[in-house]
């Protein structure tokens, strides 16, 4: 699957991502793909075998266009317009009343017994409840009442009465004690007031917290109505707040000091009236005085009683305070999650009624943003508070919830909260049936003439091509472009025999411009789709256009040494999808041209200890010796020398092959570089497994009969046979050549079919030349040390003559080698901080002397380093 087909280019992996996610959508959500199952079943005997270059054809592409009614765009515009006007319901902005703070006082606290009651206020009498549900002020009052009654009872003498009253005043007086802060040491009132206030304060947060709750659900208050309603409950509640400290400090107080002064002049008053005995209107004047006496008690310990409740009464409004507090920031996260899940939903309806860039359709989208408008009016229509009402109900029973709960969510429980919201919503407009649109008669619609409907069907269908380019070329190398390999069709509602008139007047046009018949015309069940679908089977992938590309690409990753192609470390396991191309074979035989040649070598690494496959030739830049590791196998080398960033080093060795074939230009020449590739050729056989009938024996007969062929090596009746035997390793008969290697070694000195009978000296004169010949170009290479060995044997040489001979010829220090240790040097000082002091120019000097180095060498070799580091 590529990016393109002759009449459509997708400019983003998206769109072609897209267009597979609908032939999958297709496959598996609607009956049309039991039609498109029957092309692999056609196609199944063409790629059951191979290809002309015996390439398995078992892949297949395909193109789908369509042209479409994007119903679910519809669908989830409608459904989040919906649920965006939940949300609005549920925020219900209902206008708070300009008079807050007396529908607080008149309607709303009284409900919460927190209000001023008629002659008090509730909390006070909240606060001072007894254990027999009365006031203690009322309890202080029946109690003075009850010793008026005792007092008529016992006929107590007028004598006896200030006693009578400090006796029960002693009684009552342990009621009121309230020493310290611990409520655990006051007396029974008080501790029973602080019980009250213990018990109130959880009770009244629970009930005003109930309050906001109904307040929210309420479709007369809401939100808005609920936060005024707090703000306002803190004003009235510091009101009472401040009227509880009032009332304590400049009336009960003042109250229980002027009752407490009283008490004690009243009963010294009745005292000595009491003594009087000849007093006019005694019985009268002490009637008064106890009387005054029981209301001076009665005022003491109602103020006491009126005292401690507000002073309680404050700690309650403080309590209730901390509440109102809670429930505002509650709220506030309340309207921050119906906010969010508002901006939510109005950004999904707006990109799918506004923003189109996400619709990827590969033909004609049938789309216009009044089709939400419509589809959404004829569904809600005048219903919209009822759907309001029933959605409401549904999600939050759906979480268990009421509508305030809502402030606890977090992130995740909002985008749970958006999802169920979409999710009724959706519903709604699923059940409806406003949304059975024809895209064939909006076709029709949208295009009113027949030119352009056939215009627009031959254009969509076109769009259907697979997406894939076969090259030209490949197909000239032998493939079957068969018929059964192709395959068209149409999804339509209805198929070829449709109960639409709309698609019925389609058909005609369809068929006329995409060449289609009535068997490819397939029977689709959706309105909103028509499907048009080409599919190319049974071509391997060689046919595929770029593929040479992808190849170089994949050759220069698999080498690498973090390899994320495979996970199989022998990735060589891997066919090549691709037949070889005359370069790349050329490259397979330079390989093995360069081992027979002894161009290219397998040493041993002497820091790794590791063989590695190593190719020296000659810089052209510097004229040094340079030399490139290939891999540590012969199949690494190969595949490093088909590598495209290693063009030019192949290209390098394909030079020096070509240097020596053409350098052989005489019959002695050809007769000794034959000599040596058949000798090679010869070992080959004798070693590898398999020997001639192996393929690696063929491929190297092959690259080395393609080198004779090429350089006219063969001369008829003159070519001597090689020899049978492999050789033996040679004996030392050089020391360990130098590192470097020249571009182009001089070819072996052929055998010599039978040599004639000749003296100790006549030998070794011939050898001499021989080895003169062979380091005559630098040191020799394996093979030729290998000849030198097997004429060293055949004319009688001693190893020690040998040895002699060879030192005699073997090259000294060159001035190539001297420039390299010169460059060496220089290099080492230059890297090391960019610039040549003294003392390393005096170094410089010094090894110019010794190496016998020219000023102009030493200025060549120095601007060469400096331009390589640049």
């Amino acid at each position: 699957m590529g990016n393109s087909n002759d009449k459509v280019t997708f400019p983003t992996l998206g769109d072609v991502l897209e267009m597979v996610s609908q032939n999958i959508f297709l496959d598996f959500t609607s009956g049309f793909s039991q039609y498109k199952k029957l092309v692999r079943d056609n196609v199944r005997k063409h790629w059951a075998s191979p290809d002309a270059l015996g390439y398995p054809q078992n892949f297949m592409s395909f193109g789908l266009s369509s042209i479409q009614f994007p119903v679910e765009r519809v669908l989830n515009a409608c459904s989040a317009r919906l649920a965006g006007k939940l949300v609005d319901w549920w925020s219900n902005p209902t206008p708070a009343p300009s008079a807050m703070s007396d529908l607080i006082r008149t309607e709303i606290l009284p409900g919460l017994f927190l209000a001023e009651s008629e002659h008090d206020h509730q909390i006070i009498d909240s606060i001072s409840m007894g254990d027999n549900k009365k006031p203690y002020a009322k309890e202080v009052a029946d109690w003075a009442a009850g010793i008026r009654k005792r007092r008529n009872d016992l006929n107590i003498p007028f004598e006896n009465l200030q006693r009578f009253i400090s006796n029960e005043q002693e009684k009552y007086a342990p009621h009121f004690h309230d020493t310290g802060t611990d409520p655990k040491r006051w007396s029974d009132y008080f501790q029973k007031m602080w019980d009250n206030l213990s018990w109130l304060i959880p009770e009244k947060r629970k009930e005003l917290r109930a309050t906001v709750y109904q307040m929210v659900e309420d479709r007369f208050r809401g939100p808005k109505f609920t936060r005024q309603f707090l703000e306002v409950l803190i004003e009235v509640f510091a009101d009472f707040r401040s009227k509880f400290d009032q009332d304590r400090q400049k009336n009960w107080l003042p109250k229980e000091r002027s009752a407490q002064n009283a008490l004690q002049t009243l009963l010294k008053q009745i005292d000595n009236h009491a003594q009087q005995m000849l007093m006019l209107n005694r019985k009268k004047v002490i009637e008064d005085d106890f009387q005054s006496i029981m209301q001076a008690l009665e005022q003491v310990y109602v103020s006491k009683v009126e005292v401690k409740a507000r002073t309680l009464g404050v700690m309650l409004l403080d309590g209730l305070r901390e509440e109102i507090d809670q429930l505002l920031v509650d709220l506030t996260a309340f309207e921050t999650v119906l906010a969010s899940v508002q901006m939510e939903l109005q950004d999904k309806e707006r990109v799918y009624t506004r923003e189109t860039g996400g619709l990827t359709v590969n033909g004609i989208l049938l789309y216009d943003e009044k089709e939400i408008d419509a589809a959404y009016a004829k569904t809600v229509s005048d219903q919209e508070e009822t759907l309001c009402q029933t959605l409401s109900q549904n999600v939050l029973e759906e979480l268990r919830l009421r509508l305030f709960d809502l402030y606890q969510f977090d992130t995740l429980k909002t985008k749970d909260l958006y999802e169920r919201l979409l999710g009724q919503s959706m519903e709604v407009f699923r059940r409806r049936s406003q949304l059975d649109i024809s895209t064939a008669r909006k076709f029709l619609e949208q295009y009113p003439t027949v030119e352009m409907q056939e215009a627009q069907i031959k254009t969509t269908f076109e769009k259907s091509e697979a997406f894939l380019r076969l090259s030209q070329e490949q197909k000239k190398l032998g493939w079957d472009d068969k018929l059964e390999k192709y395959q068209k069709l149409v999804g339509i509602q209805g198929g070829s025999k449709p109960t639409d008139p709309a698609v019925s007047a389609l058909l005609p046009m369809i068929r006329k411009t995409s060449t289609v018949t009535d068997k490819e015309i397939r029977p689709l069940n959706d309105p909103y789709h028509i499907y048009f679908v080409q599919e190319t089977g049974a071509f391997p992938l060689r046919m595929i256009e770029g593929m040479e590309r992808m190849r170089s690409l994949y050759r220069a990753v698999s080498q690498a040494d973090h390899n994320p192609l495979h996970t199989h470390q022998d990735y060589r396991q891997f066919g090549d999808i691709m037949p070889e191309t005359s370069n790349e074979r050329q490259a397979r035989y330079n390989l093995m041209l360069a081992n027979a040649l002894g161009l290219v070598r397998e040493e041993e690494n002497r820091v790794t200890g590791f063989a590695e496959i190593k190719f020296t030739y000659r810089d052209k830049l510097t004229g040094f010796d340079k030399t490139d590791v290939m891999g540590t196998t012969w199949e690494e080398a190969e595949d490093f020398l088909l590598t495209d960033q290693n063009r030019r080093l192949a290209e390098t060795l394909d030079n020096a092959i070509r240097a020596i074939g053409e350098q052989a230009a005489t019959k002695p020449q050809k007769q000794a570089l034959y000599t040596q590739v058949m000798t090679y050729l010869k070992q080959q056989e004798q070693t590898l497994p398999g020997g001639p009938d192996s393929d690696d024996y063929k491929r190297i007969q092959a690259a080395i009969s393609n080198f004779v062929t090429t350089h006219r090596l063969f001369i008829p009746g003159e070519n001597p046979q090689p020899a049978v035997a492999i050789p033996n390793p040679p004996a030392p008969v050089t020391p360990t050549p130098v590192a470097s290697t020249p571009v182009v070694p001089a070819p072996a000195v052929a055998t010599p079919a039978a040599a004639p009978v000749a003296s100790a000296d006549e030998n070794l004169g011939k050898y001499a030349k021989l080895v003169e010949t062979c380091y005559r170009r630098g040191n020799p290479s394996t093979t030729e040390l290998e000849l030198l060995e097997k004429f060293r044997v055949k004319y009688g040489v001693l190893v020690e003559q040998a040895n002699a001979i060879a030192a005699q010829y073997q090259p000294q220090d060159t001035i190539e080698q001297a420039a390299a240790e010169y460059a060496l040097m220089f290099r080492a000082f230059i890297e090391n901080d960019g610039d040549i002091d003294l003392e390393e120019q005096a170094q410089l000097l010094e090894l110019q002397e010794e190496l016998s180095l020219t000023n102009e060498q030493v200025a060549i070799i120095e601007e060469n380093v400096r331009s390589e580091l640049a």
